[in-house]
């Protein structure tokens, strides 16, 4: 019988409580240092605020996924992880003082000590904690005996990359070489104990709970071996994680009767998703809303200067090669696309997997600026709300430019298309090379997070405003 790992909530309950204790502990620390030693709940107000601080930081520690895989990070990726939850935690408590119109009771300058003490904290516990859950796993000598099978050519790299995971509760105690009789070599003090043709002999003699078998993919062991092991009761660890190094993303899942790895550009939870739908729909009301607005200004205008509908429609390629109808406010003549070919010699873009002119003709006037501000892309928010968009993703290609794709451009419709996105905020007007959008798109769908999109829309925010960065 094998005991399974505890769940990822588990093993993070620990650093969960321990963020708690340390935001505690900054917020004693700095109401002390700006009001004196006095306990900051003996205050109705604070002692108030020491409760929201609480409930906050344990929704944003849940729905962040603040303390997944802290084992596992180096010192850089667990500074830049309490960064950005402090970070996230202070900006929800500075909203939540505005939105109560408590900010002026509350001192600004307390907040700020709080801030800076509990990243440093948040930091520092994290490092020390791992460190004694290391410490005392090695005084509890709990490793468990576990048996490797494998071949001559990745045994090292097997037991150097096993050395490297400090927190491992596990041991190789001995060695089964397939494809070579070496039984009495010891490789970095671990003896090799069994080759292919006595390694089941060797398993009867002798106690072993566990085996991980992990053996080129060129090589078969016999058909019968893992049964065996199975039937006799040894646990049996079975590596499938090396089918290729670009997959960086893997989990294993049941299709049909089949166990499968998956995997994928970047895998997120039903969560995540389910938060981000939440942002789109929020922000695609506020978007339909404010077009509601721009209506009336804008139309009158457009139609003045070129005469015919206000609204534009186009089909365009989104997620996977689906197809919808995009929807902008006219900025051009009506006979824009027929004009389209003539200019193909102009465009920026020379592979012609986009189409970008400087002082395009067709473009009347007022159009400029409705496009040096995005506001020809508000109608979009219908799409947002429909579900066909998002507000954060990859710009989705017309069917002309996405029947030149390439292979490996096809990763950038791995995700829902979007409003704006890196590559927008990231100068759009002067990325001329269409492979640098594809690498800035396959970025922005690799490294998905919430916290990222949140960045891209004060970013696009920005980037309206000043009016950089469009047509």
């Amino acid at each position: 019988m094998y005991r399974k790992k505890r769940s990822d909530w588990s093993g993070q309950l620990e650093f969960i409580l321990k963020d708690l204790i340390c935001l505690q502990v900054s917020f004693v620390l700095a109401y002390i240092l700006r009001h004196g030693w006095r306990s900051p709940y003996a205050q109705p107000q604070y002692e108030q605020l020491a409760f929201v601080l609480t409930v906050v930081d344990c929704c944003v520690l849940v729905f962040c996924g603040s303390y997944i895989d802290v084992l596992g990070r180096n010192h850089w990726q667990e500074f830049k992880t309490s960064i950005r939850h402090t970070s996230i935690l202070m900006g929800i408590i500075f909203s939540y003082l505005f939105l109560i119109k408590a900010s002026d009771f509350y001192s600004r300058e307390t907040i700020v000590v709080m801030w800076l003490l509990h990243t440093s904290l948040s930091f520092l516990s994290s490092i020390a904690l791992k460190r004694w859950i290391h410490v005392l796993g090695q005084r509890r000598r709990s490793y468990r005996s576990v048996l490797l099978i494998t071949d001559k050519a990745r045994m090292e790299a097997i037991l150097d990359q096993i050395e490297k995971d400090i927190y491992r509760n596990f041991a190789i105690t001995g060695i089964a070489v397939m494809d070579a009789d070496i039984i009495g070599t010891i490789v970095r003090g671990i003896p090799v104990v069994a080759s292919a043709s006595n390694i089941w002999n060797y398993i009867r003699a002798n106690v072993v709970n566990e085996v991980f078998i992990n053996m080129s993919w060129n090589m078969v062991l016999e058909d019968d071996l893992i049964d065996q092991l199975y039937n006799a009761g040894v646990t049996v660890h079975l590596n499938i994680a090396k089918l290729s190094q670009n997959m960086t993303t893997k989990a294993i899942e049941r299709l049909g009767d089949y166990t499968v790895l998956t995997s994928s550009i970047h895998v997120v939870s039903s969560r995540q998703l389910f938060f981000k739908r939440v942002m789109d729909i929020c922000g695609g009301v506020v978007g339909v809303i404010l077009t509601g607005v721009l209506v009336v200004m804008i139309a009158p205008v457009i139609y003045i200067q070129s005469p015919g509908p206000i609204f534009f429609s186009q089909e365009r390629v989104g997620k996977n090669g689906r197809t919808f109808r995009i929807y902008k406010f006219r900025s051009m003549y009506p006979d824009a696309e027929a004009r389209k070919q003539e200019l193909m010699e102009k465009n920026k873009i020379k592979d012609g997997m986009m189409f970008k002119v400087d002082n395009d003709p067709r473009i009347f006037p007022f159009g400029h600026f409705i496009r040096k501000h995005s506001l020809d892309e508000f109608p979009q928010f219908w799409n947002v709300l429909k579900g066909e968009m998002s507000l954060v993703g990859t710009r989705p290609p017309t069917v002309d430019e996405y029947a030149k794709y390439d292979f490996h451009h096809l990763s950038r419709l791995s995700t829902k298309p979007g409003l704006t996105g890196l590559w927008q905020v990231s100068g759009r007007s002067d990325v001329v090379d269409f492979e640098k959008v594809v690498r800035l798109d396959t970025e922005y769908i690799s490294e998905w997070s919430l916290w990222l999109d949140v960045r891209i829309v004060w970013e696009t925010v920005k980037v309206v405003i000043s009016g950089s960065g469009g047509e």
